[in-house]
């Protein structure tokens, strides 16, 4: 997942719901990228911190645009 400020102070909030309902109860932080200065960038990988999706992921952000990259599995 890829993070870059277009303000200053810009952050995100990548989360994971554990149930499919609309007000995803209990919702699961999985990441929260920022960066102080805009123009300035993050990057978080938690493919490996074995942390799977339940229902997909929401994003919340300030003052910034995130990229998130999904792959599959290896065979």
């Amino acid at each position: 997942m890829d993070f870059l400020a277009n303000g200053s102070n810009g952050w995100a909030a990548v989360f994971d719901s554990p149930d499919d309902t609309p007000t995803h109860a209990q919702a699961v932080v999985k990441s929260e990228p920022g960066a102080a200065t805009s123009g300035n960038s993050d990057s978080r990988y938690y493919g490996d911190d074995g942390r799977p999706t339940n229902y997909g992921l929401d994003v919340e952000v300030i003052n910034g645009t995130v990229i998130i990259q999904w792959a599959g599995a290896s065979p």
